[in-house]
């Protein structure tokens, strides 16, 4: 899933990512009598508000995401937003 936080710079985008993984974390189900916790692994980019391309912000997003499953899960990743360099004219 997706959350926007308009205004929300790079230490509230921590704070916000912890609170939901920390949520999560403190939360269970049950499922044929057995107790199973549940933990989320979160990738989360802090965006300029001027900044609108959705697809290489979920691209970076689920770059972040897969880092974070792959160095231990249950744990966030909060990053800004890498813009890509203008692509140079050769010739």
């Amino acid at each position: 899933f997706m959350i926007v936080a308009p205004e929300t710079d790079l230490t509230g985008a921590e704070v916000l990512a912890e609170r939901v993984r920390e949520t999560v974390e403190k939360n269970y189900t049950i499922f044929n009598d057995e107790k199973i916790h549940i933990t989320v692994s979160v990738g989360m980019v802090v965006a300029d508000q001027e900044y609108v391309g959705y697809d290489p912000m979920r691209h970076q997003v689920a770059s972040l995401l897969s880092e974070a499953k792959r160095t231990g899960r249950n744990k966030c990743i909060v990053r800004p937003m890498q813009l890509a360099e203008e692509p140079v004219a050769i010739g």
